[in-house]
């Protein structure tokens, strides 16, 4: 099992990251030994009380149909077990999320090699690669220094740990002079969820270190062409999803995420209400279930 050892605030925090589980263990704190490893609660399962089935479930559903739709032909043929097409529907949407997920390993891990001056060979995968060449373009139009990679981040004030993506100086462009603690997303699109999580690691980071940053950065990088997107929309289109016609196609874009001066602290304070309610939901789920033993 690969394990990680960071030193933290000094040397006074010791954390072990074990990868095959993504476990964080608390081993020292205020640089003394822990009788007992305190196992850490990350910041994306913090924020996971925030439901995201009210979107994700219809477009399973919608996965599955079109899958469906696609090869009605092959229910017709009395050849063809009409069982093994249901349950290739029904698998649609755990081999998309898979591929995606593929996808937003190679990306991070051609960055991360790319900012550690490892000179990594271009991706072969084609998607991979589409990705890594909008973040190079971005990086040389804006005169991106890149200050750090996968940081791992602890709040001794509030007691969750994560990884941060990576801090960037802005050297060009609307954002120049700027520092920013960035996340990288291989997404559709962006959701709220990245506003709680950025604000997160970039609280912990300011507790830690007393660095100074000029707010956040989402970068998200598409996990389709454009041609697979015109082709998912259109069918949103004929569905009725669409009511004001296809947005344009974007395979890269870096959103800065504090605007306005109060977006940050709005958006950590809102982590915090996540984190209370993960804890309530908890105390509850288990009064509840001693209730009805």
């Amino acid at each position: 099992m690969d394990e990680e050892i960071i030193e933290l605030y000094g040397g006074t925090v010791t954390i072990r990251f074990t990868e095959a589980n993504h476990a964080y263990w608390l081993t020292h704190l205020n640089g003394k030994k822990l009788p007992r490893m305190k196992r850490l609660t990350g910041v994306t399962t913090l924020i996971d009380i925030v439901d995201k089935s009210k979107a994700l479930i219809p477009w399973a559903v919608d996965t599955a149909v079109e899958f469906i739709r696609e090869n009605q032909a092959l229910l017709n043929d009395k050849n063809i077990d009409s069982n093994e097409i249901f349950e290739q529907a029904r698998n649609q949407p755990d081999e998309q999320k898979n591929r995606a997920a593929d996808i937003g390993t190679g990306i991070h891990t051609w960055i991360e090699a790319h900012i550690n001056k490892q000179n990594p060979e271009m991706p072969s995968d084609p998607n991979v690669l589409k990705g890594v060449m909008s973040f190079v373009e971005w990086v040389e139009t804006n005169k991106v220094k890149l200050l750090w990679t996968e940081r791992m981040v602890y709040s001794k004030k509030y007691g969750y740990v994560g990884t941060a993506d990576l801090g960037v100086k802005i050297g060009a462009g609307v954002l120049k002079g700027k520092t920013l603690m960035g996340d990288v997303k291989t997404t559709n699109g962006l959701y709220a969820g990245v506003r709680l999580q950025t604000s997160a690691y970039l609280e912990a980071i300011v507790e830690e270190s007393k660095e100074k940053y000029d707010g956040r950065i989402a970068i998200r990088i598409s996990k389709e062409s454009e041609e697979e997107y015109i082709v998912r929309m259109e069918k949103k289109q004929a569905r009725g999803k669409l009511k004001n016609g296809i947005p344009p196609y974007q395979i890269f874009e870096a959103v800065y995420l504090d605007e306005n001066s109060t977006d940050r602290k709005e958006d950590f304070a809102a982590f915090i209400n996540a984190m209370k309610l993960r804890t309530w939901n908890k105390d509850a789920e288990r009064a509840m279930w001693q209730r009805n033993r």
